[in-house]
């Protein structure tokens, strides 16, 4: 696999960029091509339950996060990850993920300001707010999906592509055009890039965006593949508290009047539960909860875990 996209360093010799870490703006990311591939070097993945012929289910959560020190707290707290901040060429961010059976869980911070901040006009996923959350009340999530291998139906909601250098020919991320203008901020407008996403989002909303099918997880026969020839690769899906699965996405949003038809239908289809509170909050829920334990992540994290 190209690993040009991205430059890899042990979060244990990380040191914080010298300008403000909490300056500047989100672009999606080249680590997705790291860590989704990443991600999928799992064993006995259990599937996503569904009863319906929804196309999509979740392959990733990130978090914007201030840099390594959330990292080294989730470690604290009985996770594992593989030691590497991945800095993104070109996309002016880094990240730290962590992987399960089914899903990855990223960490993703700014460490270029000005690189950042030309990629968020292209993106228009209203990143600066997001990275910046606990200023401006903007959600700090986002929501990965992939395609399910047993059904073909096309994405059920509006979707503008985004396409990075690093990117296999012809492929795209896309994001989900979910809000009116009535209640959002915009994003940018030149629809004459190929880049440019002329929608609005609604940023105290997750984003929601659909990956292509070889950064999302391939099937359990190319895993145990990969296994064979890269046995310390396991290591990383082996958690100290024992979590093997995620089996549910409950993120709470604040100030919004209704929820987007995209959360709506991610909500009514099992995908992810988005439902409004007092403040924004993820809670994970892994292994259906089989231990009758919970770790509470606040205030590091806005992160509840259920295992």
């Amino acid at each position: 696999m190209s690993m040009d996209c991205v430059n890899d360093k042990n979060i244990l010799n990380y040191t914080s960029p010298s300008h403000n870490p909490f300056r500047g703006s989100f672009l999606l990311r080249s680590s997705l091509f790291l860590s989704l591939l990443m991600a999928s070097l799992i064993s006995n993945a259990k599937p996503q339950k569904s009863e319906t012929d929804f196309p999509l289910e979740h392959d990733h959560i990130l978090i914007w996060v201030k840099g390594a020190p959330e990292a080294i707290a989730l470690q604290q707290f009985g996770f594992t990850t593989d030691g590497k901040v991945h800095q993104h060429r070109g996309q002016g961010t880094s990240s730290i993920s962590f992987y399960f059976n089914n899903a990855a869980l990223e960490l993703i911070w700014i460490d270029d300001e000005d690189i950042a901040a030309k990629k968020d006009i292209e993106i228009g996923n209203q990143v600066l707010s997001r990275y910046k959350w606990r200023e401006t009340g903007a959600s700090p999530f986002g929501v990965g999906l992939r395609r399910r291998a047993d059904i073909h139906n096309d994405i059920p909601f509006p979707t503008q592509k985004y396409r990075a250098d690093w990117m296999q020919p012809k492929t795209y991320i896309e994001f989900a055009i979910s809000s009116p203008p009535s209640i959002t901020a915009s994003a940018a407008t030149d629809s004459s890039s190929n880049n440019a996403l002329s929608h609005t989002v609604i940023a105290n909303e997750p984003m929601y965006f659909v990956v292509p099918d070889y950064m999302a997880s391939p099937s359990a026969e190319t895993w145990l593949s990969i296994f064979e020839n890269n046995p310390e690769l396991q290591k990383l899906f082996v958690h100290p508290i024992d979590v093997k699965n995620l089996t549910n996405v409950e993120i709470t949003i604040n100030n919004v009047d209704q929820l987007s038809p995209t959360a709506s239908l991610l909500t009514k289809n099992g995908i992810v539960q988005v439902m409004k509170g007092d403040s924004h909050r993820l809670l994970l829920t892994f292994d259906d909860g089989l231990q009758g334990k919970m770790l509470d992540v606040r205030p590091i994290l806005p992160v509840l875990i259920k295992y």
